[in-house]
């Protein structure tokens, strides 16, 4: 007599299950690719920022207010911030510094911009070569499929990133520019 209760009948494929997951991302990490990473960058989305720079073990980076960046002199740093996903489709912001006021610029900002131009059209690894004093750009010997990128706005990675984090300073009495100006 066969088993009424057929507890094989009731288990979900692995494919049922993935039909009815979506998923939500909920986090941004902001920060240079790692140097094992495979990555191709949004190819439409970037802005131009200023920020602060944080150096306490972990450089923790703030967006700054433009109305409010005059106050903040040396402090202010500017960046373009780039979309990028990596091959297990992990999103993340990739701030790299824009050229100094005068003009100015080292290698490695420099390099960043060149790796992250090439990374729009094809999968590339940026490693930094202390010895070079600037990184280098691998691209893959052969292309894996183009990344399929989250329906995200830049503003809604921007918001996961750093406004839900409280990183995004919008006035003087920021517990950062209190930090920065002696008043803590």
């Amino acid at each position: 007599m066969s088993n009424p209760f057929d507890l094989e009948k009731l288990r979900l494929s692995p494919t049922t299950a993935a039909a009815v997951t979506v998923k939500q991302i909920i986090s941004v990490p902001v920060h240079k690719p790692p140097r094992h990473d495979w990555i191709r960058v949004h190819p439409q989305e970037k802005i131009d920022v200023g920020g602060i720079i944080l150096k306490d073990g972990d450089d923790e980076l703030y967006l700054v207010d433009p109305d409010i960046a005059g106050a903040l002199g040396d402090e202010l740093v500017f960046f373009s911030m780039y979309p990028y996903i990596n091959r297990v489709g992990v999103l993340r912001l990739w701030p790299v510094r824009l050229p100094a006021p005068d003009g100015k610029e080292m290698d490695w900002p420099r390099t960043s911009r060149v790796a992250a131009a090439l990374a729009i059209e094809k999968w590339v690894r940026v490693a930094g070569n202390r010895s070079l004093g600037a990184y280098e750009v691998f691209q893959a010997a052969v292309q894996p499929p183009d990344p399929v990128l989250p329906e995200l706005t830049l503003g809604e990675m921007v918001k996961l990133a750093f406004h839900d984090r409280g990183k995004i300073i919008r006035d003087l009495d920021h517990p950062v520019v209190k930090a920065l100006t002696g008043q803590l």
